[in-house]
């Protein structure tokens, strides 16, 4: 008997963000992961919800990704792992939301 694995809200959403943020630029996951900075293997993971960005890699996408999607995919998929937070702009840390 296998197991299936149930994602979580969040997960399922920020694999939403992502795949639909593909198809919106018409990229292949190689583009797309070339585009951010990581493979196309991560790509697929993060689309199918087996894992989700780090942290670290969403930063790193938001202060150096050269299109504004790029930039608002971090922050959208950021806001969603720290919802009662504030992401500050370039220091990459989070505060919490009074």
């Amino acid at each position: 008997m296998s197991s299936i694995r149930r994602l979580s809200p969040t997960n399922q959403h920020i694999a939403k963000l992502i795949r639909d943020q593909r198809e919106q630029q018409d990229m292949s996951l190689q583009a797309f992961g070339s585009a951010l900075g990581v493979t196309k293997q991560a790509v697929n993971y993060w689309e199918r919800g087996l894992y989700r960005p780090s942290t670290e890699v969403l930063f790193k996408i938001k202060q150096t990704a050269a299109d504004e999607w790029a930039r608002q995919l971090a922050m959208d998929c950021l806001s969603l792992r720290f919802p009662d937070q504030i992401i500050n702009g370039t220091n990459g840390n989070t505060e919490p939301v009074n």
